[in-house]
């Protein structure tokens, strides 16, 4: 394993080397491709999102008729349509005439418990859950055009060594990662169900940045550094050892870029944030540049659908000191401008899956304006131009017309859709979860609770969508989602006072942890998507008892 001495040498030996003042050189022309399925956003014959509700989970996916052509994927025009199927065991000759929520399930059913904690893997092909009631570990597969579109594929008892907890899917595949009882961090095809050790050697290790076959975890040194291990994934990796990259004070965004060509750090150090670049599988130092990537509101953290770095890899988006924009070319180690600090301060910025790239400055007597800038074209088109401002929250995954961008902003509580033409859409959400999708007509996807006419919380699903002259109206968005009985409509369900879902999208960045315990507060588990898993969040995990301990008694004293 390498020297944390010898990347500290490296470190001071570039020093002298990185970029210390604003590029002054504007931004060229370039053409990023869009990401893959999978990577950025869900592919579009994934399952758009699972729900581990009480008392019977379920999952909103695609099905489509005999004959469809899976080449082209699932369509409306190829006669799929989307269904809500619960998470359950049943004989096949009841597949159709399932009882809804609410009503009694017969005996012949195993459902799965709701509150469980569940993981839809980055593929969107497989559901994986651990069920806490039952002390078991489920997996269903998912297949658009099979005639049991949800089949359950296995259920094991919790042993010392299986999966307790879920914590997220690689990126683009279906293999997750999960913790055991004893909390050791493994990795598990979820095909098949089989966890194997990874990083055995860091016990305490807490991922940060999940790749297509890497990941980069921290571990707490001492009160004041982290140390960040680059661990490869799967069978091609299992005999290598873990890679130790640096050690650093305050560390605010990893991110493994495309093809997992390099890790990109950014810390803040003691005279202020810098961005540090790895190689992989070596771990070596190979750029160095003052700034850090603001994909995110919180440390470690990112917007769904949002990355510091292209779609392929190629350039990353930072802040430098003065609240100036800029890319860096991760090649050439070199740097241009996007925009000047003295049109504002770049609070946020991040590219989205087609290669677009979206931002918040942030002015004067707190205002804060988005802004869409095409770095094929070099044109920024201000989003929310005339009014009193916004703060970016979610974007579009692809945009029908890239002269015509739009996003999500918040202000005062208040969502609306925010449109380069001009036109505005308020939204009237209360608690979103925004779920980009590569999905037919450039549409965003979100999840969101709401009260109906009888002042009932219901749990629905919608999309936003726009073209060049502006959006279309919510309500005719909905997608209709089939149930056993006919239309379920835009609402999925209906959730008690005392209910806490557990929501998992299939978008890489939807770590599974958040979706814990019911009994442990809280309401929608899944907003905001963090980037990371952070000590903090450990309340969240879900709690497995060991079969084995005697129960608790309470102190009669």
């Amino acid at each position: 394993m390498r020297s944390v001495r010898t990347i500290g040498a490296l470190l001071v030996g570039l020093s002298g080397c990185g970029q210390f003042s604003d590029p002054s050189v504007p931004c060229g022309a370039l053409s990023p491709t869009e990401a893959r399925a999978g990577t950025v956003a869900a592919s579009s014959d994934a399952a758009v999102i699972a729900m581990s509700d009480a008392p019977r989970p379920w999952i909103v996916h695609w099905r489509c008729p005999d004959g469809a052509s899976r080449s082209a994927g699932p369509s409306a025009a190829a006669g799929c349509s989307y269904q809500r199927t619960f998470l359950e065991s049943e004989p096949p000759q009841h597949r159709d005439d399932s009882p809804e929520r609410g009503s009694t399930v017969r005996d012949d059913i195993k459902a799965l418990s709701g509150g469980s904690a569940l993981l839809v893997s980055s593929s969107g092909h497989y559901v994986v859950a651990v069920d806490q009631a039952e002390l078991e570990l489920r997996t269903w597969r998912i297949d658009p055009w099979a005639d049991d579109p949800v089949r359950e594929l296995y259920a094991r008892s919790l042993g010392p060594d299986e999966p307790t907890q879920l914590v997220a899917s690689m990126r683009g595949s279906d293999v997750v990662l999960t913790r055991d009882r004893d909390r050791a961090l493994r990795w598990m095809d979820a095909a098949t169900g089989i966890a194997k050790p990874l990083a055995p050697d860091h016990p305490l290790l807490k991922l940060v940045a999940i790749g297509e076959s890497f990941v980069v975890g921290r571990e707490v040194v001492d009160g004041d550094r982290d140390r960040l291990v680059l661990v490869g994934v799967g069978a091609a990796h299992e005999f290598e050892l873990p890679v130790e990259l640096m050690l650093a004070a305050e560390v605010t965004r990893v991110e493994i870029v495309a093809n997992d060509e390099a890790v990109v750090v950014s810390a803040d150090g003691g005279d202020g944030p810098e961005t540090f670049v790895f190689s992989v599988p070596e771990g070596e130092l190979v750029d160095r540049f003052v700034g850090a990537m603001v994909n995110g509101n919180l440390p470690l953290e990112s917007l769904p659908g949002l990355r510091g770095s292209t779609p392929d890899g190629s350039h990353v988006v930072y802040r430098t000191p003065t609240g100036a924009l800029a890319m860096r070319e991760l090649q050439a180690a070199s740097s241009c401008l996007v925009r000047s600090a003295s049109a504002g301060d770049h609070a946020l910025a991040g590219f989205s899956a087609d290669g677009m790239l979206y931002m918040q400055a942030d002015g004067a007597f707190a205002e804060s304006h988005l802004l869409a800038f095409d770095p094929s074209t070099r044109r920024i088109t201000a989003l929310d131009a005339g009014t009193d401002g916004h703060h970016l929250v979610a974007a579009p995954p692809t945009l029908a017309d890239r002269s015509a961008p739009w996003a999500v902003g918040v202000r005062e509580g208040g969502y609306t859709a925010l449109h380069g033409s001009g036109s505005a859409m308020a939204l009237g959400l209360d608690t979103p979860v925004f779920v980009p999708r590569l999905e037919d007509g450039h549409a965003l996807w979100l999840a969101d609770t709401y009260q109906d006419q009888d002042d009932r919380t219901r749990f629905g699903l919608r999309r936003i969508e726009a073209d060049a002259s502006g959006f279309t109206p919510m309500d005719d968005t909905v997608p209709e989602i089939l149930g056993e009985h006919g239309p379920v409509g835009p609402n999925l369900t209906s959730l008690s006072a005392s209910e806490r879902p557990c929501l998992s999208t299939g978008t890489p960045g939807g770590w599974a942890y958040q979706c814990g315990n019911p009994r442990s507060g809280g309401f929608l588990a899944a907003a905001p998507a963090p980037g990371s898993e952070e000590p903090g969040s450990d309340r969240l995990d879900p709690e497995v008892p060991d079969p084995q301990d005697p129960p608790e008694t309470s102190d009669p004293q």
